[in-house]
């Protein structure tokens, strides 16, 4: 099976599952299974690592969903080394948070007091904020990476053939072809660059509309944001180092909310 990404040349995160917790998952509204990860920042060249990198932080990975969440050892009674080692949510939740739902409740709260008739306009904001900054964590990595996809690699597969059949005729590894078969190679080649080329130079926007965009509208929806607030909670985020600041489109998500509603 082709994966679905190959990573060229680039400084990445690398994570190392450490184990299993339970805890709430902000994206999902519930209880999940997680996967405790520690994060390092590396340098990489086709997914080799070159250089020992930087301990950054610890985070949680929602099994549900894939929503990343930043956390600390001490938040946890303990971490369950494997999936197997706990038969049910509820034995992993004893295990592991059994105050888990005392956050839960606390979340719950905050969100409900930052889309209630009574919150202050820029409570709402802060909370939209957080959202968009939760979805940016996977793509302020993605930026930064030469990634080539599925569709990406076949282009690149139809660059390299035709350069391996050239230099193999031209050594005589095998025989020569026919005019028609090299004006066929030439400008499979040709179309084969042109269209690597724009994959990869398209990579980000392909990936907003398949993976981001539908996690901002699924978590935002019980917000029912405003266009204005959205623009407001993006605006406050320009000049930063986060990539979502960057590369959202405020119109494109105002308009597949309202396709929701």
């Amino acid at each position: 099976m082709m994966p679905s990404s190959v990573i060229v040349i680039t400084r990445m995160i690398r994570r190392r599952r450490i184990g299993f917790v339970a805890d709430f998952c902000l994206d999902c509204g519930l209880v999940r299974p997680m996967r405790y990860c520690r994060r390092r920042n590396m340098n990489h060249l086709w997914s080799i690592p070159t250089g020992l990198g930087v301990n950054l932080d610890d985070s949680v990975i929602c099994e549900d969903c894939g929503n990343e969440m930043e956390t600390q050892r001490q938040n946890y009674a303990g971490v369950a080394r494997s999936a197997a080692s706990y038969s049910s949510i509820e034995s992993l939740i004893e295990e592991t948070h059994p105050d888990v739902f005392e956050r839960r409740d606390r979340e719950i709260a905050a969100a409900a007091r930052a889309r209630g008739a009574g919150a202050s306009p820029q409570a709402r904001i802060d909370c939209i904020v957080q959202i968009l900054l939760r979805a940016s964590r996977e793509l302020d990595q993605r930026v930064t990476q030469v990634r080539l996809d599925q569709w990406s690699a076949l282009a690149l597969l139809g660059v390299v053939v035709p350069i391996a059949i050239g230099i193999a005729r031209a050594n005589r590894w095998i025989p020569r072809g026919t005019a028609a078969t090299d004006d066929v190679l030439f400008y499979g080649g040709f179309a084969g660059f042109a269209l690597l080329a724009l994959l990869v130079a398209t990579d980000v926007p392909r990936y907003m509309t398949r993976e981001v965009y539908p996690r901002l509208v699924r978590v935002l929806l019980p917000l029912n944001p405003t266009s204005d607030e959205i623009a407001r909670a993006v605006a406050s985020l320009r000049g930063s180092s986060h990539a979502i600041a960057r590369k959202i489109s405020v119109a494109k998500l105002c308009r597949l909310l309202e396709l929701r509603n």
